[in-house]
């Protein structure tokens, strides 16, 4: 950030003659700059010697000769001298200079910039107008970090030119060959010409490709510029390749392929550790506008693969116009795993396979979004302990499976969710106008909000709760097993108020080499489930029955009401008939 009173002062010295020498014309040029001075908040700072540049130059019968063209600064030293025929541009820089200076003047706060730069280019021209270039520069212990943004070094990454063209005169008329290569370490990148290009025009079109591979974990910070990926730590293998035809108004992709091999993912709530992920982009079109538009995109992954069809990306002030078709499928049980602390023992398991579409069009500052998702086989599993009693059922009121160490407590054939809202685009925010889930026992009619989904996942949702006898009797078989049985048949309301996801718990996946890094998972979390749930979130609801008998005593009809706030569970208390007379309980715990 600039000094508030920032102000500058010094000398700027022109000279040029202009003579000629031999019948040759001659051309001297010296520009310098000196005693720049500045107040920086009454503190006087000085830059003695912040630029030179020389130029020397004479005129032959095929053109123009460049016998010297040099930059000095206290951080750059350039030269070139050569014709079009012949030439080399050679410069050395030093950014631990630069910061510096700069810093004199700026206010660079956080930001650090270090490393040695050097570069070489060297071009070539025969008789027959065939132009070859070549090229090298080389960044040694470059080190940049800005803002927010994750830390940038390299101990030596080297970009590596080869150029082939054809000239008439000044004018490049066709590109035979053209590659650019960047290295460091075990990563590289290429791109590089498919075929010639006979005519060079601003309406030329470059058929290229381009093909990436080596660590992820250094690849991150030099596309930070373009994606910040804060918030995630990620570690891995990529290998990139693609097609397409750059032009001067944009990109178009025929194909591009993507492979992440040991894949690691560490932040906002996601916990993934040595996936693969294979992904085919077709048809894809990014203009300098920024508008984007992709075919299709195929992803299969481990825990899901997904197909997403005729995406639209367009910007604009309020946001970025959506639209697209997504359709999914997924294994249940591993989705899960992703979103689970693998150091915490788990509390529960969710079988089952997922398969869903979801339509993204978009209105205004918003998307019109609507979904349609299956739940096949579903199930929901809790450890067996001790005290788990050998004959509880399944919300669908079936014999209780067990599967190693785990029980079976809620299964359904299918559960069916539809719904559609809308979808903010300058926050990806959520407005669910209509949510409903359909299965044997249990029915449910939703609406509300979601905001900051990438953060807190704050929630704002109420909605009905059609039940049966089977739902209840799960809901009790938690407490007493079969000793109860009841009869139901109704409709509860409930809300749910506050953050979804707790802040304090972002660890690393088990096996991952930054686990020993992080604080371990005893700090920060317990093996109940609850412990992922924020002391904000606050929930309502209520259960009842119209008829129960617990250990042979009929029960008269009764209605639970509960109440989550500041981790706390609290239920109304329970007044009920029960054979003849009345009882009367409290609940309250911490959860």
């Amino acid at each position: 950030m600039c000094s508030s009173d920032l102000i500058t002062s010094g000398k700027v010295q022109l000279e040029f003659t202009s003579h000629l020498d031999n019948n040759q014309r001659q051309w001297d040029a010296k520009l310098q700059t000196s005693d720049l001075s500045a107040s920086d908040h009454g503190r006087p700072v000085t830059w003695e010697r912040p630029l030179e540049i020389r130029l020397a130059a004479h005129q032959e019968a095929n053109g123009i000769v460049m016998e010297q063209l040099s930059c000095d600064a206290s951080f750059l030293q350039a030269s070139a001298q050569g014709t079009l025929d012949a030439g080399q541009l050679v410069l050395q820089g030093d950014l631990n200079q630069l910061a510096q200076e700069l810093d004199r003047f700026i206010d660079l706060g956080d930001a650090t910039l270090g490393g040695k730069l050097r570069g070489d280019v060297s071009w070539q021209r025969d008789r027959s107008g065939e132009v070859a270039a070549r090229g090298e520069m080389r960044l040694e212990s470059l080190s940049v970090a800005l803002g927010q943004g994750r830390p940038w070094s390299e101990q030596l990454l080297v970009l590596t030119l080869d150029a082939q063209a054809v000239a008439e005169g000044a004018a490049i008329e066709r590109i035979e060959r053209l590659q650019i290569e960047m290295t460091s370490g075990t990563d590289r990148m290429v791109a590089q010409l498919l075929q010639p290009v006979t005519s060079v025009s601003k309406d030329s079109a470059f058929p290229i490709e381009c093909s990436l591979n080596g660590n992820l974990t250094s690849w991150v910070p030099r596309v930070q510029a373009v994606y910040p990926l804060q918030g995630y730590d990620l570690a891995g293998r990529i290998e990139f390749v693609q097609r397409g035809i750059v032009k001067l108004d944009g990109l178009k992709i025929d194909k591009a392929t993507l492979g992440l091999s040991q894949l690691t993912v560490i932040g906002n709530g996601l916990f993934l550790d040595d996936q693969d992920l294979q992904a085919e982009l077709n048809d894809v079109t990014v203009t300098t506008a920024g508008k984007f538009a992709l075919g299709q995109l195929l992803l299969q992954s481990y825990p899901v693969s997904l197909r997403a069809d005729n995406v639209q990306v367009t910007p604009t002030p309020q946001g970025p116009q959506i639209s697209a078709a997504i359709g999914f499928r997924g294994d249940l049980e591993r989705l899960v795993s992703c979103l689970r602390d693998p150091r915490v023992p788990p509390t529960m398991r969710i079988n089952g396979e997922a398969l869903g579409q979801v339509q993204l069009v978009h209105r205004g500052s918003s998307a019109d979004a609507r979904w349609k998702i299956d739940l096949t086989n579903f199930a929901y599993n809790t450890p067996i302990t001790p005290s788990s009693e050998p004959s509880r059922r399944s919300i669908a009121a079936a014999p209780a499976s067990r599967n190693g160490n785990w029980q079976t407590v809620w299964s359904e054939p299918k559960l069916h969710f539809e719904g559609a809202g809308k979808l903010r685009t300058e926050d990806f925010g959520m407005e669910i106008a209509s949510l409903k889930l359909d299965s044997e026992s249990l029915q449910v009619d939703a609406r509300g909000t979601i905001d900051e989904p990438n953060g807190r996942c704050l929630l704002n949702v109420e909605g009905e709760i059609a039940y049966d006898t089977a739902a209840v009797a799960a809901l009790l078989h938690g407490f007493a097993g079969d000793a109860i049985r009841v009869e139901a048949q109704d409709r509860s309301q409930f809300s749910l108020r506050g953050p979804a996801r707790n802040p304090t718990i972002d660890t690393a996946p088990a096996g991952s080499s930054r686990l020993a890094s992080l604080p371990s998972a005893g700090d920060k979390a317990n093996a109940n489930m609850m412990a992922w749930l924020p002391s904000e979130l606050a929930a309502d609801a209520n259960v009842g029955w119209n008829r129960a008998v617990a250990y042979g005593m009929p029960i008269g009809p009764a209605s639970i009401k509960a109440h989550l706030a500041e981790g706390v569970l609290a239920i109304d208390p329970l007044d009920v008939d029960v054979s003849g007379g009345r009882m009367q309980q409290i609940g309250r715990a911490h959860v």
